[in-house]
């Protein structure tokens, strides 16, 4: 598993000179016919890396939709054409109704799983999570093989740019202190925040537990409290009020865009938030 890309380190890049080596190779590939593989991914963030790495080649849809809370979603009889219809289905590990698809008596016989331990906001965990979607396409589609090796090497290289630059850009508010939505916690401390504490979604933060972290933001001069859109808006709403810190909505899904935009988008609010 690669280490975890952190503000103020170097990110490795491919040379040109294996970009090239890989661009030969792959040439007519990327120029070929579609093959059609119906793809079905769990998450909007599963299904961007499936674009991503699947191109022309695939045609893929999510079950959940981006602004749904993944633990919310329940899989319905009306689910049943799309995962029939699918040629491969990929999911994160996570989800409690995976034993429905796979034990599907018409589903499809194509389940793979990424298995990642975290967060896919992270951009290593992410990554992981490409080299686990290319090895599920290049089981289904071998004829793709050398299209799907050579798409996850430029997105890893895309990404890395990117999220250097980010690492980068946030290297002068690197250690601001924060509250947060748990769900968060991992990918504010990969950008680089000092996490004071952190809370569930709005029906699990009680009087008490809000004043508690109210009291702990301003013994510590908590600059800013960050919210999960997935989350409910609402939950740090109150409690930043009370610090008198900045407040942002992150979102931890995308929505009719890529990863490497939702990265940005994020990177932006926050650094706007503290200007």
């Amino acid at each position: 598993m690669m280490s975890a890309i952190r503000p103020g380190r170097r990110i490795p890049t491919l040379s040109m000179a294996s970009l090239l080596c890989i661009l030969l190779a792959a040439g007519c590939q990327r120029e070929g016919g579609e093959a059609g593989i119906e793809v079905l991914t769990s998450t909007t963030m599963l299904e961007t890396i499936v674009m991503e790495i699947g191109g022309d080649r695939v045609r893929v849809a999510s079950l959940i939709p981006a602004e749904m809370p993944p633990e919310d979603f329940v899989l319905k009889p009306e689910h049943a054409d799309e995962v029939a219809r699918a040629d491969l289905i990929i999911l994160s590990g996570w989800e409690e109704w995976a034993p429905e698809i796979i034990n599907a008596g018409e589903g499809p016989g194509n389940v793979a799983t990424t298995d990642m331990p975290g967060d896919l906001m992270l951009p290593h965990l992410h990554l992981d999570a490409a080299d686990s979607v290319t090895e599920a396409l290049v089981r289904i589609d071998p004829a793709g093989e050398v299209f799907y090796r050579y798409n996850r090497t430029d997105y890893r290289s895309r990404l890395g740019i990117e999220a250097e630059d980010i690492c980068a850009s946030m290297v002068g508010i690197g250690g601001t202190r924060v509250i947060c939505s748990d769900a968060l916690a991992d990918f504010l401390d990969w950008m680089g925040f000092d996490i004071i504490g952190t809370y569930g979604g709005p029906e699990d933060i009680s009087r008490n537990e809000s004043a508690r972290l109210v009291e702990v933001g301003k013994k510590n001069a908590v600059r800013l409290v960050v919210d999960d859109s997935n989350r409910g808006e609402s939950a740090g709403k109150n409690i930043a009020g009370e610090i008198g810190a900045a407040r942002v909505v992150l979102n931890r899904y995308p929505d009719r865009g890529s990863y490497i935009d939702l990265l940005r988008s994020n990177a932006n609010d926050l650094i706007s938030a503290l200007e």
